[in-house]
């Protein structure tokens, strides 16, 4: 364990991440949160998926100028995030993209100069001590990124459901471009109630009780 404790992830403010937004992907009801916070910040259209002549988005991206994120700010002490605590989920994982839960690959962003790998090379070890490990290592960025990674699952179901209720009630769609969530609260595939407790639900998720329940 004090070999552990020695790799332990500590962001030391130095904005990198913040300054090349490149892969941010944001869900849309963190789209809602950041324009009701700034209004004049421009969200653009990310993943999409085609139904007849609509895109369905999936997932939004946040554009700042020269790809730095608009709610980055410099102080005394180093860069910070001016909406920290309303942050997204992606934003909350870094320097983590996915929890591994099917693979390591590129889960641990190596362009973060704080980023730490606490596996020896080959190691072996079950999926409880894994996530142990990464727990240990990354804390709540680990969390965050285990919340991000079953945010991403609902979604897919959620899209795959939506389209096969389109497609069986033939329903046309006469929009160019349309969020995933409206298009399935307006046409009462959804209705928002459950669509906001299953976010409520997602982001007060004790993670830690989750990984305890894991069985070797």
């Amino acid at each position: 364990m004090s070999e552990l404790k020695e790799r332990k992830f500590s962001c030391i403010n130095c904005g990198q991440c913040c300054r090349d937004m490149e892969n941010l992907a944001l869900f849309e009801w963190e789209k809602k949160r950041l324009l009701e916070l700034d209004p004049s910040i421009k969200i653009i259209p990310g993943n999409k998926i085609k139904y007849g002549n609509t895109d369905i988005v999936l997932y939004w991206g946040l554009k700042g100028k020269g790809g730095q994120c608009p709610f980055l700010q410099f102080e005394k002490e180093g860069f910070k995030c001016s909406i920290y605590k309303d942050r997204p989920l992606v934003c909350r994982s870094f320097p983590l993209s996915h929890s591994g839960q099917v693979s390591i690959e590129e889960m641990i962003a190596i362009n973060c100069p704080a980023s730490v790998v606490p596996f020896k090379e080959n190691e072996k070890m079950s999926r409880a001590e894994f996530y142990k490990i990464l727990l240990s290592a990354y804390g709540s960025t680990f969390e965050s990124v285990f919340r991000l990674d079953l945010a991403r699952v609902w979604v897919a179901d959620i899209a795959e459901f939506v389209v096969s209720e389109l497609e069986a009630n033939n329903i046309r769609l006469d929009d160019k471009e349309i969020g995933l969530f409206e298009l399935a609260v307006r046409e009462g595939i959804f209705d928002q109630e459950s669509i906001d407790l299953e976010i409520e639900n997602l982001e007060s998720l004790d993670v830690k009780e989750l990984f305890n329940s894991v069985s070797e």
